[in-house]
């Protein structure tokens, strides 16, 4: 195989032609294969609904292309796919086996982690001597300081399980500016360029955006962005045109939405970039104190944490 392929890339290597065609080759056998697999799946179960799980179910572009040619009714990809949902997973097993029945749970988001109280929050603030207020409609303050460009630390709520930050623990930008992906990555993340970044939509709007949108509520599945639109949006577009979307509901998070709405009011975009409430090799933000800590040593211009606002 080394042969074949060189040596391993390290960190900070330039990216290569090779590289790039290793990855293509390696990317279009994965969904050669998991296409083969489910549609074999499909026509022995006789079922139309498609779920997936296992760290393979992460690829979301794959998980596009069983959406668009698998031939399922609805594709269900569970946002805990990863070892990191394995305790969910033992839970269901368990409550199946004792009591001969699913429980009676849809799951409809992932915020299950730790929250902190508006109290806790200006308790740790106070600690820090950082100069901060307190907003009476964080949403609108919020969407007022994407639309002028600035780099936002959203931190709301119980966090986030899984890998994607899901409006608890995000990074918010507007995605209709052309160097936001470049600053984004050069004063924040500090990872490839190549990287791409997601919107978070209204799932309302979704269909407005998107082709062949469905809920997508996890940020799991790529889609391909309406090609008249693209172009209005290119901080979240991805170079073959697609994009890896959040649908947003008021139901699951009003205050997210809210946010949606008034950026939507000042720009004529439903989009915000999102992306996880960290640096690159940390993982994503869980506490008030680690969120300052990110917001002081990163190009953050604002940290939204709760209804309070500090801004550099």
């Amino acid at each position: 195989m080394a042969e074949v392929v060189g040596r391993p890339r390290y960190d900070g290597e330039e990216l290569t032609d090779m590289h790039r065609d290793l990855a293509l080759a390696a990317q279009e056998k994965l969904e050669e294969v998991v296409l083969m697999l489910a549609r074999r799946v499909l026509s022995r179960s006789g079922q139309r609904n498609l779920c997936l799980a296992g760290g393979v179910a992460l690829n979301c572009k794959m998980n596009g292309v069983l959406w668009r040619e698998a031939g399922c009714d609805a594709l269900f990809v569970q946002p805990l796919a990863s070892d990191a949902g394995t305790a969910l997973g033992a839970a269901l097993w368990v409550h199946r086996r004792l009591a001969s029945s699913r429980p009676p749970f849809a799951q409809r988001h992932v915020c299950f982690g730790p929250g902190f109280t508006d109290e806790a929050i200006e308790r740790i603030l106070r600690q820090t001597k950082l100069r901060y207020r307190r907003s009476v409609d964080i949403a609108r303050d919020v969407a007022d300081r994407l639309a002028a460009g600035k780099l936002v630390a959203w931190f709301q709520g119980r966090m986030e399980n899984g890998a994607r930050a899901l409006g608890h623990r995000s990074i918010l930008a507007h995605p209709g500016l052309p160097d936001m992906k470049a600053k984004l990555n050069v004063e924040v993340k500090q990872r490839e360029m190549w990287r791409p970044f997601c919107p978070s939509i209204p799932a309302e709007a979704a269909c407005d955006w998107l082709l062949d949108a469905r809920p997508a509520p996890y940020m799991i599945v790529a889609y391909q962005a309406m090609p008249d639109r693209a172009h209005r949006i290119p901080a979240v577009v991805h170079v073959d045109g697609s994009v890896r979307p959040q649908t947003v509901t008021a139901g699951t998070d009003r205050l997210y939405h809210s946010l949606l709405s008034h950026f939507e009011a000042l720009t004529g975009l439903p989009l915000i970039l999102n992306t996880s409430f960290n640096v690159m090799g940390e993982p994503i933000i869980c506490t008030p104190v680690e969120a300052v800590r990110c917001f002081g040593s990163t190009g953050l211009d604002v940290l939204a944490m709760g209804p309070f606002l500090l801004e550099k």
